[in-house]
């Protein structure tokens, strides 16, 4: 069949059109005076679901959706895709999914009441706490490194139900209340020695285990906190509505703001991926850091509310619903010197140029890796110069 679209209502230019296919399969749309839109074909660069809702992609390549029509849970295996309702024991109301070293969590609402379900690969087992709130967040929750899970009550309680946190996997869980957790927590992160963080009402509430306590700087005064996450060092990023981007590492809190690139100071999500990558959301769209500033990434307008995730396969999923791929084609590099003589043993300094394939990234912000001979790859960094040492004689 065929299908009109409205140029503009699509935001694509609709006088003369000039249309061409890249390589990429990407479709290039030209219009008189107008500007030049690039429409990406296929699915792994961009994505949308219709009434699917993704949850969790599992480190064995598992993904899980929730179909919001027919009120199913889906399980997408390599092979097989399986679908669970109600009386295989999930939640009438899921709110979100966590993986950890012991399984997995589905957590949210279950006929009004907070509750979780846990998977021990066959079967569900559903748990329901009616003193705590209607529903767990969607966003507050996390696990740690013993395979355990934090799940935080939701907003919009019965004036009966007391709001907080629990702690636990399985059977076991434990409830910690106001006053000394918070009430509803707007995220949980956990640091390598074990600490705990969590979103206030107005700041960050600390747990160590035995003691509830406040985390103080000029920074959290009266902020509210929307979101956290933490990269696998220890750094943690923290979405405010006010003040933008929070930076805590060592002790010491850096905020990012408009001047380093955000398009507003409220910023509703933030999200570590894969090789340390930080992902933000806005009212104006995702945004990536680059280490030193914020870059929308090609979807203006759209607003992000609610957790950003990856896949593993270097996928972002925006608001659940729109996944973003990486790009697949490297950079076009050259050495500037192509033929360097140096004495064996001694250091020897090569640069090079390069440039995105579609020109869509600036070269000043590519980030690069390089190897000799047959050796390891080095880290990705965002420079065009090194200097190689302890070469032996030959080509190289």
């Amino acid at each position: 069949g065929w299908l009109a679209i409205d140029a503009r209502r699509a935001k694509v230019p609709s006088q003369g059109h000039r249309m061409v296919v890249a390589s990429d399969g990407a479709l290039w749309i030209g219009g008189y005076n107008q500007a030049v839109v690039r429409i990406a074909m296929d699915e792994r660069e961009f994505a949308s679901l219709g009434n699917l809702l993704h949850l969790l992609s599992e480190k064995s390549g598992v993904t899980w959706y929730w179909d919001q029509a027919n009120k199913q849970l889906i399980r997408r295996g390599s092979v097989a895709i399986r679908r669970f309702e109600v009386a295989d024991g999930i939640l009438s109301a899921p709110a979100g999914m966590c993986e950890s070293s012991k399984g997995i969590v589905l957590l949210g609402g279950h006929n009004g009441e907070a509750a979780l379900s846990t998977y021990d690969g066959t079967r569900w087992t559903r748990m329901t706490f009616p003193t705590i709130a209607k529903s767990f967040s969607n966003k507050a929750f996390t696990s740690t490194k013993e395979g355990t899970f934090w799940l935080a009550a939701r907003g919009g309680r019965e004036d009966d139900q007391t709001g907080g946190v629990i702690h636990g996997f399985g059977e076991t869980w434990e409830s910690f209340l106001p006053p000394e957790a918070p009430a509803n927590a707007s995220f949980a992160i956990e640091f390598p020695d074990g600490k705990m963080w969590f979103g206030a009402r107005q700041g960050i509430v600390s747990f160590d285990g035995h003691t509830w306590s406040r985390v103080n700087d000029p920074l959290l005064d009266d902020v509210a906190v929307t979101s956290a996450a933490i990269s696998t060092s220890g750094v943690a990023w923290i979405a405010t509505r006010t003040k933008g981007v929070i930076r805590y590492e060592d002790g010491r809190f850096q905020s990012y703001t408009v001047a380093d690139g955000l398009p507003a100071y409220e910023v509703t999500q933030v999200y570590v991926a894969e090789e340390e990558q930080l992902w933000v959301g806005t009212m104006d769209g995702p945004y990536r850091f680059d280490g030193d500033r914020f870059y929308n990434v090609d979807l203006t307008g759209t607003y992000v509310q609610y957790p950003i995730r990856s896949d593993g396969e270097g996928g972002i999923w925006i608001n659940g619903k729109v996944r973003v791929g990486s790009d697949k084609h490297p950079p076009l590099g050259k050495l500037l010197d192509q033929h360097v003589k140096v004495k064996s043993g001694a250091e020897v300094s090569l640069s090079w140029t390069g440039v995105d394939k579609w020109n869509r990234t600036p070269s000043d912000k590519l980030y690069w890796s390089w190897r000799i001979d047959e050796g390891d790859w080095t880290p990705f960094v965002q420079r065009t110069d090194t200097t190689l040492g302890g070469l032996s004689t030959g080509r190289h």
